[in-house]
């Protein structure tokens, strides 16, 4: 869903993770939930997301799951960041027998070039 569609209030666009936790744990504004549950209303995830975070007995391992979430989620955002930058390591042998195999070739083509 596009971030301009999104009715979230101004200062939340950017955590839904947190608006998630504030509906479950009532700490919202009237206005505020209802812009919430318009939004629900259009996005399947986020609709997903509340019914999981409604299944959690007790409120106050929202907080700490919201933290884990956001760790998880920050070292994956990381080992993909590398993974992305990592040097090929391909073996010099392959490349030093491409380029003799290459030259073996250009030579041979070479030698029946000037034979005709």
């Amino acid at each position: 869903m596009n971030e301009q569609n999104l009715n979230l209030p101004h200062h939340r666009k950017d955590n839904t993770l947190s608006m998630l936790t504030d509906y479950v744990s009532g700490r919202l504004t009237a206005t505020e939930q209802w812009e919430f549950e318009e939004v629900m209303h259009h996005d399947v995830a986020i609709s997903d997301a509340l019914e999981g975070l409604q299944q959690v007995n007790n409120p106050g391992e929202l907080y700490s799951i919201e933290q884990a979430l956001n760790k998880s989620i920050s070292k994956k955002i990381i080992k993909n960041h590398k993974s992305l930058h990592k040097p090929l390591k391909f073996p010099m042998w392959i490349i030093l027998l491409a380029s003799i195999v290459l030259l073996i070739v250009l030579a041979g083509y070479a030698i029946i070039a000037m034979m005709h």
